[in-house]
């Protein structure tokens, strides 16, 4: 029966209800075909919403009916991030860590705040080395929850041997107060972020918690910076209003 039919039996059935009232099969009828009815109308509203955009005036753009498809773009793209070759995906690195080093961001900054990179994510491991090498003093992020809410600190070390497993599993420095990094160390401070996903206008999709955006609302960084592969990319992230977008975007393919 199609959408016409349907509606049409619904009015039939209607006004006998009204007229001389309805049997029990018809009662049936009825409350399915309202149920059938309803339903279609929501699928075809859904189907729309999945295709407008808002442009937000911070230029970010909201997807109205693609908010609850976050957690499947993430799996897909973690899922595409996994089937990278070791082999090529070792090129990769390397072919980021050259366009990273040789962006006057890189060039110009005494302190490297990065992530460790665990799980098939773009390699920050010979960026430490790299920076410590380059006499930039570097730190790594220890995450964890204060009151119930997701909080992120940096710690500086001195080398990738400071590292062990933590959060997660993700490699982590020690929680030294000593060596916390502070509100004046930001100002002159390149942040390097994980993305799962991002798109041509800078949105960055994460791992869903809200660990850096949470702390870019309360903290100033002089330049942030997301690593990814190009496989990674999509048409659009569904982006909202406390998204913190990148400076830049780095992929094997150069600076975006």
């Amino acid at each position: 029966m199609n959408m016409d039919e349907r509606i049409r039996r619904i009015n039939e059935l209607y006004h006998k209800s009204q007229d001389v009232g309805l049997t029990d099969e018809e009662k049936e009828e009825q409350k399915r075909l309202r149920l059938e009815y309803v339903a279609s109308v929501r699928g075809n509203l859904k189907s729309q919403l999945d295709n407008i955009s808002i442009r937000e005036k911070d230029g970010s753009i909201t997807h109205l009916g693609k908010k609850h498809d976050k957690k499947q773009l993430r799996l897909e793209l973690l899922d595409k991030r996994s089937s990278i070759d070791e082999n090529n995906k070792k090129k990769m690195d390397e072919a980021i860590l050259n366009a990273l080093i040789n962006t006057d961001d890189y060039k110009k900054c005494n302190i490297v705040l990065t992530y460790a990179s665990y799980n098939n994510e773009a390699d920050t491991f010979s960026l430490i080395q790299k920076s410590i090498d380059d006499g930039k003093k570097v730190a790594c992020p220890v995450c964890g929850l204060k009151n119930g809410e997701p909080s992120l600190d940096f710690y500086f070390i001195e080398g990738s041997y400071d590292l062990k497993s933590g959060y997660r599993g993700i490699p982590e420095p020690a929680a030294d107060e000593k060596k916390r990094v502070t509100g004046d160390d930001l100002k002159d401070a390149l942040m390097i972020m994980p993305a799962v996903g991002y798109d041509k206008n800078r949105n960055r999709l994460g791992y869903g918690k809200g660990f850096y955006d949470r702390f870019l609302t309360g903290n100033k960084v002089r330049v942030t910076i997301a690593l990814a592969y190009s496989c990674q990319e999509c048409d659009g992230i569904p982006s909202e209003k406390h998204d913190h977008k990148p400076d830049l975007i780095i992929n094997e393919n150069g600076v975006l």
